[in-house]
């Protein structure tokens, strides 16, 4: 769910959607920290292992292509509001 929600506020950002630049930022916080409890675990959850960990594996990857486009969105609030 996470993985879709991004792309739309994404694109309502770009848009110049207010209110779509702090959803945006905060889906991104959400699924890195769901990402990174998933693949190394944290207080209540061990790291996923098995086919499990490769597949978020490609998960992790994707995200490092996508992440800086998001975050390079997320500095163009600052220019909507000039």
């Amino acid at each position: 769910m996470l993985s879709q929600r991004l792309p739309l506020t994404a694109q309502q950002s770009v848009l110049g959607t207010a209110d779509a630049f702090k959803k945006l930022a905060e889906g991104k916080v959400t699924f890195e920290q769901t990402l990174t409890g998933l693949t190394k675990g944290d207080n209540d959850v061990p790291a996923t292992s098995g086919a499990a960990a490769d597949t978020l594996a490609k998960i992790t990857e994707q995200w490092k292509r996508s992440e800086p486009q998001v975050r390079q969105i997320l500095l163009q609030q600052k220019t909507w509001w000039r």
